[in-house]
């Protein structure tokens, strides 16, 4: 189950839903289903890792056969930092900053776009890559948890604004064939 949760005026494109949803169904050979957790209140702010958690502590429970990950789509910026798309903040959380997303968007890149490779990225860490769980030595050295493949989703820079950047239109949005070979191991050791 991917449990959604959003400020007011934060809510996700329903194109990064429908991805995510897909990609998570191949992944793991289960049925996804997509649920809207209760809203968030509040305004923009700086969100630390606690300050996530705790909102998340009040969506959907794990347990009784059933995986949630719980995903928040907020206003402002996390820990002072304005250069942060999203972030994985619990084995089960992730959190994407709607205002950075729309700030690293270009004429060329839009929005959706960039949203999409920040949902699956972070959810890319909540299912363990990139050396997170497996132990490969595939990571990048110089940025912990992200591969060096610029075509990956994992790949360090969607995280950052510098995403524009990144040639051919656009930020990757699914796994490269080293990360799809992970995921199948961590199916199929668990």
């Amino acid at each position: 189950m991917v449990e959604v949760r959003t400020q007011s005026g934060a809510d996700p494109q329903q194109a990064s839903i429908d991805h995510l949803t897909s990609v998570l169904r191949d992944a793991t050979g289960k049925t996804v289903t997509v649920t809207q957790g209760p809203g968030i209140d509040g305004e923009a702010k700086s969100w630390s890792g606690d300050d996530l958690r705790s909102t998340a502590g009040a969506g959907a429970a794990q347990g009784g056969g059933r995986s949630v990950i719980h995903l928040l789509f907020v206003h402002g910026i996390y820990s002072d930092d304005n250069t942060v798309l999203g972030v994985a903040a619990r084995g089960d959380l992730a959190a994407i900053f709607v205002d950075q997303v729309a700030a690293a968007s270009t004429p060329l890149i839009g929005s959706s776009a960039i949203e999409t490779a920040v949902v699956m990225h972070e959810v890319g860490h909540l299912l363990g890559l990139v050396d997170l769980y497996l132990h490969t030595g595939r990571e990048d050295p110089e940025h912990p948890g992200h591969s060096t493949n610029s075509g990956s989703v994992m790949y360090w820079a969607v995280e950052s604004n510098l995403v524009a950047d990144i040639l051919l239109g656009g930020p990757p949005t699914n796994f490269d064939s080293a990360d799809l070979a992970d995921l199948e191991t961590i199916r199929n050791s668990g």
